[in-house]
Parts: structure tokens; C-alpha cells; sequence
């Protein structure tokens, strides 16, 4: 199979759009075995075509301007699947994309298709197997009334029905950063799109339908785009004539903070204004966002306090939007400094989350996704068995087996971890062994070092045990893919990893004393206080952390 990538944007492959187009032939790759040829319309000689219809009289099929153009028609013939891909330019196609279309003359005849409503012309060859598809994005909010023009022209040329047209609207969100998530998650299925048409011959209404949301709503995209130009228009100017007199030019840094001023989730609002204060210290340039009940704004003068303010160069920030930076290196790289209230920080999704201002790209979980972990599935069951084997060492091993077989019943409801099964089989030997009437101190001491190792191994895995459970209140995206995140866990697993693997110690002395039966109670009141010092751990290092001046 042939592919024909017809890249028709002035900008080549530093476009938007010719990205959607690259991610439908990977689709199409991965389903069948595909020749993939990109024509960047920019960097090809391509004159406009002159109207002297030679290629109909004086040389039948041959065009009389010598450039690269017949080359291109040879491609255009061979090609199973052509795909058109350009940016809307005036609610049309841009120039160079039109004058590559105008020059197919001489891949038709000069007859008319008397069969053909309004008037055409049949084509010189059999292009009746072939495919067309068209994607283009643009940069209004919606697609809606905006490709008019577009599906005109391709309906006459292909006719109605007979091609595939992906279209997407804002179209410079494709390159932010910020909206990763979501954009990663169009491009998926931009790439469905293409395997779905070789496999089926056609794209599935899911897909489509996935293909057709906005990545913003209308306000906020518009907002941040006219906030892109650098140019803030007075809004309470009824000569609208004179506002481009009128405009203020923003400096850079202002531009920034403004946008994603934009992103601001007024549901997050708790009863309180927060002022949350930019420092760019090397341009040394300072600003507010005050996020108040309805909105947000942002001042440059007249300062308010602020309720946290983050202390930063703004070349890091810049060097973030662009993708050359990633957002958690310069987290743990301590290339910003904060002060003031912290539980933004911990909570900034919460409070300039894309995903909750638009409800039409919210990801629906499943019923297994909702289910939250529970750390007491892990420790209950082995803090039964310490108290009943140090107290009856036969009911004890009946009972552990009892609790583990209950454990499975619980995981309807709660979301079980890996270590949750390898401590079930772990405390089914060692209740088994009790049950035999294996040295019950040794059994007993053996438990705790085992439930030790199990804690310590965790520590050199990419995710420490207590990760699997804290995930439950980290309210960012990807938690284990947060260095931060799993750097104050690996700590907290490592405090239970050193506790457990001493326990044995003074177990075993006490399990040769006369307090023998006491040993599991007096074991419990240790990771009680553990438990109570990591709840407090987990929220003060990452500020600990934070907080700290930057480098």
C-alpha cells in the first residue's frame, strides 16, 4: 500500500496539523504494511498553473510547465491512500495547496461527464480503489461553520461522501505543554482513525465522536488566545475602529502568567480569595493571579498581599512551555522557591485544572479505577495473627487462615495491591506451620522479619509500598510517575522497613519472658505511632522540600 502525505501548510513540517496527519498513517502502519511518502508543498517548485489547457490539446496528459509538478502527478496516480493536510487558511485552503490542486488538470479529460450534476470532467485513470482523507485544523474554538468552504470544494472534486475529512479545532493547543493529557490522548485517536479505516474501510462514530471535542470551552480558548498576541484591547471602547490605536503591548512574562491566569477553576473556590504571586527573578518582573469566587485577574501594580508566591527565572518557566524543560525536573531540581500557603502547591490541579473546566474531555474511569486502596487489607491481617499465635499458638493459626480467606470478599469494594496476595500466602505458612506445632517464637519472630523484607525490597522497586495506598489523596495527574511523590514515600516505606526488621529483636526476648502473651499488643503500639508520624510526614516533606531557597 502507497500513502501520499500532502503537507500543504506555508509552514512545512513546523505546522500543527501535518502532526494529526503523521499520527493517521501510524495508525494505518500498524494495521498493514504501508509505503509512507510526505510531500512538504513548501520546499517544492510548484508554479500556478496557467490556463492554456495544453495539457488537453497540444500534450494530452503532460503539463507544459517544466517543475516538479509532474513528478507529483505520477505519486498522486500510484497512491492507494491520499491524505490532504493543511491548516484552514481564511476559511479556505492555503495558496500553495490550491495551486498544487489547480495543476491536476492534466490528470483529467477535456470531455464532460454528462452524468455529472452541475458539470465535470472524468479523470485519464482509474482512481476508483483509491482513498482520500483530509485533515486540517484551525484556530477557532469549534469546527462548526468553518470548513464550509472546504467540503464545497472536495465534494465537487471527489463528490459528497466519497472522502474521509478529520477537522480539529484549536489547533495551537496541539502544542502546549501544559494540556499533554489530553492532546496525547487525541492523538490516540487520530491514530484509531487510521487503523480503523484500512481494517473497516471507514472511521467508527466513537472515534469520530472523540475526534469532534473541543480541548477548551469557547471562553477560555478564546481568552488565551487573544491573550497570545501580546495586545490587550481596552474593553470598554465603543470605537471599535480606533482599539488597534489603543492597544497595549504586554511584555512576555506578563503574556504567560495572564494565559494561564485563564486556566483557573472557579469550582475550586473554598470561600476565600487566594493571591497567588509570580516572582520572575531574572527578569525581575512581578505579578498577581487572584482567583476569587467567579474568576480570576491578574495585576501588575498595586500589589495585594499574597497568599502564596513562587519565587522562579522565568526562563524556566519558558523553557517548560516549550517541552524543553519537564515540569517535575525543575520540581526536584528546586528551581523555584515558595512561600506562603502551601496547600496550592499540593492542590494546584484542583485549582487551574483543565480537565475540570471541561466537562465534554473528561476521561470517564471505570468502576475498577474508582475503587481506592486501603492499607489496613495489609496490616490487619498480620496484627491478628502476631496477637492470637503470642496467645494460642493453634487458634491463632486457624484464625489467621479465617482472615485471609475473608480478605478476597473485601476486594469488591476496595482496589487490592500486589503486596496485599504475597502477605496472604505469607501468613497461610506461617499459621500452617503453627497449626504443626512448629517453635512458636520462632514462627512469631520469623513473621516480623518477613513482613520486614517484604517492606525493604519495596524500596528498590520503582514504586515503594506505601505509594500504592497514599495515591488515594494525591489529587495531581500520574502520581506514580511523580518523583516527588515516590521520593516521599520511599522514605515513609523505609521508617516501616527499619521498624519491622528490628522487631524481631526485642520479640524474641519477650517471647522468653513472662510477657510472652503480651508481645502482640506491645508490637501494635509502635506502627501506631508510625502510621500517626507518616500522616504528618507525607504532607510536611513535600513543602520541606519545596520550600527550601532554590538553586
Amino acid at each position: 500500500m502507497n500513502i501520499l502525505l500532502i503537507n500543504g501548510s506555508p509552514r512545512g513540517e513546523n505546522g500543527n496539523t501535518i502532526h494529526l496527519s503523521k499520527a493517521f498513517c501510524e495508525g494505518i502502519i500498524e494495521k498493514t504494511k504501508a509505503n509512507l511518502e510526505i510531500l512538504n508543498l513548501n520546499k517544492l517548485d510548484i508554479r500556478d498553473c496557467k490556463g492554456c489547457f495544453s495539457c488537453w490539446k497540444d500534450t494530452p496528459g503532460v503539463c507544459c510547465i517544466k517543475d516538479d509538478m509532474q513528478e507529483m502527478l505520477e505519486k498522486i496516480k500510484s497512491a492507494d491512500i491520499i491524505i490532504w493536510s493543511f491548516p484552514l487558511y481564511y476559511f479556505s485552503l492555503p495558496s500553495r495547496i490550491k495551486a498544487f490542486m489547480d495543476r491536476q488538470l492534466p490528470l483529467i479529460l477535456p470531455f464532460m461527464d454528462k452524468n455529472a450534476l452541475g458539470g465535470a470532467h472524468p479523470k485519464r485513470y482509474d482512481s476508483s480503489n483509491q482513498k482520500n482523507v483530509i485533515i486540517s485544523s484551525c484556530g477557532f474554538y469549534t469546527t462548526e461553520n468553518n470548513y464550509i468552504a472546504v467540503n464545497a470544494q472536495f465534494d465537487r472534486i471527489f463528490g459528497k461522501g466519497n472522502y474521509t475529512s478529520i477537522f480539529c479545532a484549536q489547533g495551537e493547543i496541539l502544542r502546549t505543554k501544559e494540556m499533554s493529557n489530553f492532546i496525547s490522548s487525541y492523538f490516540q485517536n487520530v491514530r484509531n482513525a487510521g487503523a480503523e479505516l484500512v481494517e473497516f474501510g471507514q472511521i467508527s462514530e466513537g472515534t469520530k465522536k472523540s475526534l469532534n471535542k473541543n480541548f477548551l470551552p469557547r471562553e477560555i480558548y478564546e481568552r488565551m488566545a487573544d491573550a497570545s498576541w501580546g495586545i490587550e484591547i481596552p474593553q470598554n471602547d465603543d470605537n471599535k475602529n480606533e482599539q488597534k490605536d489603543k492597544a497595549k503591548k504586554d511584555e512576555p512574562s506578563l503574556i504567560f502568567t495572564r494565559q494561564m491566569s485563564y486556566l483557573y477553576n472557579p469550582k475550586s473556590w473554598d470561600g476565600k480569595d487566594r493571591v497567588l504571586e509570580f516572582y520572575y527573578t531574572d527578569i525581575d518582573k512581578r505579578y498577581q493571579i487572584i482567583m476569587g469566587k467567579e474568576d480570576s485577574s491578574v495585576i501588575d501594580e498595586n500589589f495585594l498581599d499574597y497568599t502564596t508566591r513562587i519565587e522562579t527565572p522565568f526562563s524556566v518557566w519558558e523553557k517548560i512551555s516549550k517541552g524543553e524543560l519537564s515540569g517535575e525536573q525543575a520540581l526536584m531540581e528546586r528551581m523555584y522557591s515558595v512561600k506562603g500557603d502551601f496547600s496550592l502547591m499540593m492542590n494546584w490541579d484542583d485549582y487551574f485544572g483543565i480537565g475540570s473546566n471541561n466537562d465534554t474531555s473528561a476521561v470517564k474511569t471505570t468502576e475498577n479505577n474508582d475503587k481506592k486502596t486501603n492499607m489496613n487489607l495489609l496490616l490487619i491481617p498480620w496484627i491478628i495473627v502476631w496477637v492470637a499465635l503470642s496467645i494460642n499458638p493453634l487458634v491463632g493459626g486457624i484464625l489467621g487462615i479465617l482472615t485471609c480467606s475473608i480478605l478476597p470478599f473485601l476486594y469488591l469494594r476496595y482496589k487490592p495491591v500486589i503486596f496485599e496476595y504475597i502477605s496472604i500466602v505469607m501468613i497461610n505458612i506461617f499459621c500452617i506451620l503453627s497449626i504443626l506445632n512448629f517453635d512458636i517464637k520462632i514462627l512469631v519472630t520469623l513473621s516480623y522479619l518477613s513482613f520486614g523484607l517484604l517492606w525493604f525490597i519495596t524500596l528498590f522497586l520503582k514504586v515503594p509500598l506505601t505509594a500504592y495506598y497514599s495515591l488515594n489523596e494525591f489529587k495531581g495527574t500520574n502520581p506514580l510517575e511523580n518523583r516527588l511523590f515516590l521520593r516521599t514515600n520511599r522514605i515513609i516505606t523505609g521508617y516501616f522497613a527499619i521498624l519491622y526488621i528490628l522487631t524481631p529483636i526485642w520479640t524474641y526476648a519477650l517471647l522468653n519472658s513472662p510477657l510472652a502473651v503480651f508481645t502482640g499488643a506491645v508490637n501494635s503500639i509502635l506502627p501506631a505511632i508510625f502510621v500517626a508520624f507518616t500522616n504528618k510526614f507525607k504532607d510536611f516533606y513535600p513543602k520541606y522540600y519545596l520550600t527550601k531557597e532554590s538553586k
